[in-house]
């Protein structure tokens, strides 16, 4: 499976193993959450932007390096993005804590983060999630994710497509030619 992505400059950003793995982890997952093909491209766009399919990224507008951030010490009150959502307002971050706690594993773990993505679109953005639930195309998705769930400081939605775009384009390259 090669996943590739096509970045803002226009350069391709190859996924690797481990962005891989979180990549189907997570595609599953939605799979699981009964999302159509394009709600799921949706969601995976943005977590693509936010994280870059890393559960340990730390916000790297705030000095840290990006992708992979072994150094970061998480703090619930520091008001840095981690994981793959970016967790980044302190009640959100502590339940991603309380969660690791009572699961006996670690914030950084990749279940662990995908069990509390889904407890947080089932409790606190449910109302979010039933109306992604009803969007029909790919932009729509995107853009509700990015804008209802996500929150971002910064409406970037047109990277976000680009992203999609990359992500359809995968699924078109790798996932129909099997069928």
């Amino acid at each position: 499976m090669r996943v590739m992505f096509l970045e803002e400059d226009g350069s391709y950003n190859d996924l690797d193993e481990t962005q891989q793995q979180v990549f189907l982890s997570f595609w599953y997952t939605l799979v699981e959450m009964d999302l159509t093909y394009e709600q799921i491209v949706g969601v995976l766009a943005n977590i693509y932007e936010e994280s870059r399919f890393s559960c340990t990224n730390a916000q790297d507008s705030r000095g840290y390096k990006g992708k992979y951030n072994e150094d970061y010490f998480f703090n619930v009150d520091d008001k840095i993005g981690y994981g793959l959502l970016q967790w980044t307002v302190s009640d959100r971050k502590t339940g991603l804590l309380n969660l690791a706690i009572e699961q006996g594993g670690s914030v950084s773990d990749l279940n662990i983060q995908l069990a509390y993505f889904k407890e947080e679109m089932s409790d606190s953005y449910q109302s979010a999630w039933l109306a992604l639930l009803e969007k029909e195309t790919i932009r729509d998705a995107t853009f509700h994710f990015m804008d209802e769930i996500e929150s971002p400081q910064v409406n970037n939605i047109e990277d976000r497509m680009l992203y999609a775009n990359s992500i359809a384009e995968w699924y078109e390259r790798e996932v129909l030619k099997e069928e």
